[in-house]
């Protein structure tokens, strides 16, 4: 479990990983600024703030539907 090899085969999976994580966590970030973009005018930043901590992002819509997001599902899936 020491060897060069493995330990050169870890690193490499680790990277590869946290790099398809990164990937997918800026997507769900790109996704909520666009939400943000249509969301109504009328709704305050404070009434609908949130945070998710599998996505490591600042929700400012409704904490249900980002739960049901394919992103967060995907992200969520790839940690556990």
């Amino acid at each position: 479990m020491r060897s060069y090899q493995h330990l050169k085969a870890m690193t490499s999976f680790v990277g590869e990983t946290k790099r398809k994580l990164y990937s997918l966590k800026k997507a769900a970030r790109d996704q909520q600024k666009e939400l943000e973009k249509t969301m109504d005018a009328q709704k305050t930043l404070a009434d609908t703030s949130s945070y998710c901590r599998v996505c490591e992002l600042d929700l400012r819509s409704d904490p249900k539907e980002h739960e049901d997001n394919e992103i967060h599902n995907v992200i969520s899936g790839s940690i556990c």
